[in-house]
């Protein structure tokens, strides 16, 4: 009988604890502002800034000395661990600025629903 009560609690245990591990991300609870800034030597300082929309739009900027790229377009999430970012083109003349994002495309891991990864950028939920 104590063996049949050991067992129930273990496995008791474990239900709670695996069930408990497990993050939901949804549109709804992912979508918001993220920031980071990161300083590098002295003066030089880089902010990320990146959008999320309900409706699966987005905008993200970096801020840089000699430049501010930009781009648009639609997220998705993937296998509830990855958001996924494809900029939209905008036009010609975008491209030839310092306003040009040149990587189209953008993996951001989900660490949970106030924290970003950008490559080794942490990007934090602002609102």
């Amino acid at each position: 009988m104590k063996n049949i009560f050991l067992l129930t609690g273990l496995i008791m245990i474990i239900l709670f604890v695996s069930c408990g591990s497990q993050k939901v991300v949804t549109n709804e609870n992912i979508s918001g502002i993220y920031y980071a800034q990161l300083k590098k030597s002295g003066f030089l300082t880089t902010q990320y800034t990146l959008v999320l929309n309900k409706d699966n739009t987005f905008s993200f900027d970096i801020k840089v000395q000699d430049g501010n790229p930009k781009c648009k377009g639609n997220w998705k999430i993937e296998g509830n661990e990855f958001l996924m970012l494809e900029c939209v083109e905008t036009n010609v003349f975008e491209a030839l600025t310092n306003g040009y994002m040149n990587q189209r495309e953008h993996t951001i891991q989900i660490i949970n629903k106030n924290k970003l990864k950008l490559n080794n950028v942490v990007l934090k939920r602002k609102k």
